[in-house]
């Protein structure tokens, strides 16, 4: 019986310990269009942690460029569809975003945006 109220009293002592609790998250809307939309990609800067796009199905491209303190929307999108990214391998100023008009590329670190369809049929 002694055994079993050591551990009781282990367990009482573990699981109470106060920990202190993370901020909360505060959430930021990035003012889409329309009524709303979801997120379909997020992606880090590797070169730059604080450096982050996200895609959205009715929103094109989003940037953050302090850790997603602040967003701001991308321009140049002809397509407000966009679902992924890719990173040049050496410069950090330049991504691809895959749309649903095809591809676009940045050499501004997401900023703003070109068709780069070099090789692609036009859309129909």
């Amino acid at each position: 019986m002694l055994k079993y109220i050591t551990i009781l009293i282990l367990f009482v002592c573990l699981t109470s310990q106060s920990q202190e609790a993370a901020p909360p998250m505060v959430w930021q809307p990035v003012n889409v269009p329309g009524c709303g939309s979801e997120i379909t990609a997020i992606s880090i800067n590797p070169s730059n942690s604080k450096h982050i796009l996200v895609a959205g199905e009715l929103f094109g491209v989003a940037y953050s460029l302090d850790q997603g303190e602040s967003w701001q929307m991308a321009t140049g999108l002809r397509s407000w569809e966009a679902a992924d990214f890719t990173w040049h391998p050496t410069d950090a100023n330049t991504v691809w975003v895959g749309t649903m008009s095809g591809p676009y590329v940045s050499t501004d670190k997401g900023k703003s945006w070109k068709e780069s369809r070099i090789g692609m049929p036009n859309p129909s």
